[in-house]
């Protein structure tokens, strides 16, 4: 998954893997504008927590989970009023909108 600005630089990128790749691609628009990373508030090691286990949340019903490059999760959301009811609904969590150090 390749988030952009704009349509253009899916363009360049399809263009380049298929010359100097040879490799077929596709373009597939998603719904999310929004990106958050997340991570439970408390990380209750006593519970067996494990950061590759994915935090328990409640998601927006066209909204998704996902790990990000370095394996941080991230949630992910169509509109700003879902990010308000995102939050709203899952209070264990620390929710930004960068990565965490």
């Amino acid at each position: 998954m390749l988030g952009a600005v704009g349509p253009l630089q899916f363009e360049v990128l399809k263009a380049r893997l298929e010359s100097e790749y040879r490799a077929d691609c596709r373009i597939e628009s998603a719904p999310w504008a929004l990106i958050r990373w997340i991570r439970p508030k408390e990380r209750d090691k006593s519970k067996g927590y494990n950061a590759n286990d994915a935090p328990a949340v409640t998601l927006p019903s066209d909204g998704a989970l996902a790990r990000d490059s370095e394996g941080q999760w991230v949630a992910l959301l169509a509109a700003e009023w879902q990010l308000s009811l995102f939050t709203d609904r899952n209070e264990g969590l620390e929710i930004q909108p960068y990565a965490f150090d």
